[in-house]
């Protein structure tokens, strides 16, 4: 059997073919796009890192503005020390301070941030929240402003009502308190737009109260002339009043108009030693105190006629002096120059008496003058001249004087006490004044009543010790003393 022989194939051809195309040269446009693919697989590797690092930063600018967000939450509504918790002056200065604080608190957030990326992220979004923040608090504060403005222009007015309440009887310094006042007002009308019709009613409004305010003053003094001087400015203010002080003073005037009306009546029935008009009390009190003619007018050694001292009035010749004469010119330098005419009726004779015997220019002269107009009492006057005569004869100078000084007062004292009451005349005298004022009247009779009483124990006390002496002097009524 013939063997057939085994034919082997060769792969050199492939191999070939393969090397040949391995070894053909490559095109530009191939490497253009191998080096395009990877520009863009570093792009994206690049894109992807600046994401990461974009998210990294959005997320810790984002924990730092909530933490941010948060802390400028307590600086304005911290329930104890809260900005908004400050109220009218607090507020204002506590606003002067917030843009610095404010900007403060932002670098200490902005500095806790680890790169400057995240920092400029942060003071971007931070200085938006403080601008806001600041414009609230702006317009707050204004608010408060303005009313505290208004709070303190309230309290200035309220002073104002105080000041003249306790005042009163200062008209410059009542025309300043009404003046303030209304200068108070319109500066509130200009802050808050207030339209003139407006100003003009709170301008009244405010002028009536100090008025009001001035006739509580004088009704506080229970003194029977202060409280009817008070009557008459409240007669001639009504109409500017509001209800409100009107209501009060209605009450008011109810309880004290009547006794008042009834103690200045009686005084001027009852006037005094003297009667209360200058003829009078010349008659009943100058002269039969000053006497006549003297050579040696007590320290002054100089000679005095009817109290007229020459020394006093080099331009008088005392000693040819006359009565009419002496009367006019007691009127002239001591009635008339102290303004006697316009105290009360019943002091009248005390104060002449005391401005001739102590001298009015002097302090205590000045001081007595002062004390009746402010409408002191009778017994008040008499008592400061006798402490004054009493200071007085502390010296060797003065003590010879004493027993007459005191004698003088006494006179005074007992001149309206003993004085009998006519109740013929006190009857149609308290008619009158019950038409008046109701109530008037019946406080009219219970003076009149009051001052019969008085006369009585003064009698009583008079016969009691006359009948001492009597005792004394062994029943011998002759050597009983006045």
């Amino acid at each position: 059997m013939a063997v057939v022989p085994v034919v082997q194939r060769t792969v050199m051809p492939t191999m070939i073919a393969a090397q040949q195309q391995q070894a053909a040269p490559v095109s530009n446009d191939a490497v253009g796009r191998a080096v395009q693919g990877l520009g863009q697989n570093l792009m994206n590797a690049s894109e992807s890192f600046e994401r990461m690092a974009a998210e990294e930063n959005e997320a810790a600018v984002k924990a730092a503005d909530a933490e941010f967000n948060n802390a400028l939450r307590d600086i304005q509504f911290n329930p104890e020390k809260g900005f908004y918790n400050q109220k009218g002056k607090a507020a204002v200065d506590a606003y002067g301070g917030m843009p610095k604080e404010l900007t403060k608190l932002q670098q200490q957030f902005a500095m806790r941030l680890k790169s400057p990326a995240q920092q400029q992220l942060f003071n971007d979004v931070a200085q938006r929240r403080i601008s806001g923040t600041l414009d609230s608090m702006a317009r707050y504060t204004q608010s408060e402003r303005k009313a505290y403005q208004d709070g303190t222009s309230l309290a200035r007015v309220e002073s104002a009502l105080q000041d003249t309440g306790a005042f009163w009887n200062d008209d410059n310094r009542v025309r300043q308190n009404i003046a303030l006042s209304r200068n108070e007002i319109l500066d509130q009308a200009e802050r808050n737009g207030w339209s003139p019709e407006l100003t003009n009613v709170k301008l009244q409004d405010v002028q009536g109260k100090i008025y009001g305010a001035q006739i509580q003053g004088m009704l506080a003094t229970e003194k029977p002339d202060t409280i009817l001087s008070a009557r008459q400015i409240y007669e001639s203010k009504r109409s500017q009043l509001d209800y409100e002080t009107m209501q009060q003073l209605d009450k008011k005037f109810a309880v004290v108009l009547p006794a008042a009306i009834a103690q200045k009546s009686f005084a001027e029935f009852n006037a005094g030693a003297g009667g209360g008009d200058f003829s009078s009390i010349m008659q009943n009190v100058i002269f039969p105190n000053e006497g006549g003619f003297v050579a040696v007018d007590g320290a002054s050694g100089a000679p005095a006629n009817m109290g007229i001292n020459q020394r006093a009035n080099p331009d008088v010749d005392v000693k040819s002096l006359t009565k009419s004469q002496a009367a006019a010119l007691y009127k002239e330098r001591y009635w008339d120059k102290y303004g006697i005419e316009q105290l009360a009726p019943e002091v009248r004779d005390v104060v002449f008496d005391g401005v001739i015997n102590h001298g009015g220019e002097g302090a205590f002269g000045k001081s007595l003058v002062k004390a009746a107009r402010d409408g002191a009492t009778r017994n008040e006057l008499i008592t400061m001249r006798q402490k004054e005569y009493d200071r007085l004869a502390q010296s060797e100078e003065y003590a010879p004087y004493k027993k007459g000084w005191d004698a003088r007062l006494q006179k005074l004292y007992q001149g309206a006490q003993t004085k009998a009451v006519d109740y013929t005349a006190a009857q149609q005298r308290a008619a009158a004044l019950e038409k008046e004022a109701p109530g008037a009247g019946q406080e009219f009779l219970k003076l009149a009543a009051l001052q019969e009483k008085q006369q009585k124990q003064q009698m009583d006390a008079m016969l009691g010790d006359a009948y001492k002496q009597i005792l004394n002097n062994g029943g011998n009524y002759n050597e009983i003393t006045p």
